[in-house]
């Protein structure tokens, strides 16, 4: 089998590399949309464009898809729409979260007025999805100081475009969602400009400065006749570094450059590897292998920066052979414990260094 096998490993690591950049600009937006129309109530839909909204959508929730469907650098690869009953009072969003559970996207966000205990209880399915059944999932929330890296937390107001239609903040947040979901991990959406945008209401930069240090990703008017309404900065609602953050981890560019590598990584090995091959030594540095060159690829590209490592993870290898009564003598060398048996166990560690996108220019001028 072994012959057979890493070949197609090979590729499919290729592959997920050569089309990183492009996915990460091509993002699937979800999108929670009231409704009182039965027919529609449970039901999701896919659009790809706006041919694909279903015909008899109000126009409002029509205006949201499309909005979604603008992106930034590039449109998103498509909106996933879930409708609730708009005349739900209670558990309104359970089977929602519960679609979203089972359903890819990069990007779920809602135009509901959520209530506190709502905005808890998507807290607690979001990160539970990201924790325990390793979904690269995020949400674009209206007014929501969840710190945490994958909430982003919108909070502008005023949004008035040239026809003068005016959005509240949940009101737009599809269209952030998809600015988002269309911005590929090579920039950041910091100084993204919306274009159908004329207005909104003002802050001043103190008030901005204070606005984005508190993890909120507002938009402010840039004075620029041709590119006046812009992205403050690319910031998640993270502010709390918990053990293992750095600052890095308050970047939208950056989380979403972590998720996609532990997605293609994860689902890689697990179709292509895991049962497939004995658990030795070799296999074990083939694979290693075979990962060093996914980053190689990822470095070449400028999503990584150089300096990454990949390697057995040699203390939790030691860990895990003295927990099965495995005799590690002080003779022993590195080299002698990775080849070690550590049964159907692999321990493998790796560091990156993710290239941020240039945001502060310090230019100095000598006359």
């Amino acid at each position: 089998m072994a012959d057979y096998g890493l070949p197609e490993i090979k590729i499919e690591f290729k592959a997920k590399a050569e089309t990183f950049i492009q996915r990460s600009q091509n993002g699937i937006v979800g999108l929670i949309l009231e409704t009182e129309d039965s027919e529609l109530i449970g039901m999701s839909v896919n659009c790809n464009k706006s041919k694909d909204i279903p015909e008899n959508l109000d126009e409002i929730n029509r205006s949201f898809i499309l909005n979604a469907l603008i992106g930034n650098y590039n449109k998103p690869y498509k909106i996933v729409v879930f409708f609730i009953d708009k005349t739900a009072t209670t558990d309104r969003l359970a089977k929602a979260i519960e679609f979203f559970s089972v359903v890819k996207v990069n990007y779920l966000t809602t135009t509901i007025v959520l209530t506190e205990k709502e905005k808890q209880e998507l807290y607690q399915a979001i990160t539970l999805m990201r924790e325990e059944d390793e979904k690269p999932i995020k949400f674009v929330v209206a007014k929501f100081k969840a710190d945490h890296e994958a909430f982003i937390n919108f909070t502008s107001t005023g949004m008035t475009d040239k026809f003068g239609k005016k959005y509240s903040t949940e009101e737009f947040t599809p269209r952030i969602a998809g600015l988002i979901a269309g911005t590929p991990v090579t920039i950041a959406t910091t100084y993204s400009n919306l274009p159908e945008i004329v207005s909104i209401d003002k802050r001043s930069i103190t008030e901005c400065n204070n606005a984005i240090a508190n993890g909120e990703f507002i938009l402010f008017d840039n004075g620029d006749r041709t590119n006046n309404i812009v992205v403050g900065r690319g910031v998640n609602s993270l502010v709390t570094l918990r053990v293992g953050q750095n600052n890095q981890f308050k970047k939208i560019k950056i989380i979403e450059t972590i998720d996609m590598m532990k997605e293609d990584i994860q689902t890689t090995l697990k179709r292509s590897w895991v049962g497939k091959y004995p658990n030795t030594y070799d296999y074990k540095i083939l694979l290693i292998s075979e990962i060093r060159d996914y980053n190689a690829s990822l470095e070449r590209q400028g999503v990584l920066d150089a300096g990454w490592t990949v390697d057995i993870d040699l203390e939790a290898q030691i860990a895990y052979l003295e927990s099965i009564g495995a005799e590690i003598t002080p003779e022993m060398s590195e080299l002698d414990i990775k080849k070690m048996n550590t049964k159907d166990k692999v321990f493998i560690q790796g560091s990156i260094y993710i290239n941020d996108a240039m945001e502060d220019i310090f230019y100095k001028v000598a006359v």
